[in-house]
């Protein structure tokens, strides 16, 4: 019993010590274009700090054996009453009805992948 209580302390300070870990979450897809129209979609942020952001690089990759052309897609940081998101957009219409890319953030703190299909609803 003893031994619990002398560990105790040194437990207690380990935890406390620890470094605080910082978890960017990104939502799914909202998608505010339809099929045969330029994309234009958000993916907001959760759980971000302020710090993050000036450091937060954001890149879209192709999907690995896909198949398909990747469309052309931008990427810019923006926010609005909701909070931080990623603006998608693209200069060309997208034909086709499935549009499959990666989302790739890069910070201080951490690295996420993400991969998001976006189903072109023809209206």
């Amino acid at each position: 019993m003893n031994k619990y209580i002398s560990i105790f302390p040194v437990v207690v300070l380990l935890l406390l010590s620890s470094p605080s870990v910082s978890a960017l979450a990104v939502t799914d897809a909202e998608l505010h274009s339809h099929l045969n129209q330029q994309l234009d979609a958000r993916v907001y942020l959760q759980k971000v700090d302020k710090s993050d952001l000036s450091t937060l690089k954001i890149a879209v990759r192709e999907v690995m054996d896909s198949g398909e052309d990747m469309p052309n897609i931008q990427c810019e940081l923006k926010e609005d009453q909701q909070g931080h998101y990623i603006s998608l957009t693209t200069e060309d219409p997208i034909r086709e009805p499935v549009v499959r890319f990666m989302l790739e953030l890069n910070w201080s703190k951490g690295h996420l992948i993400r991969e998001y299909d976006l189903i072109m609803d023809p209206q």
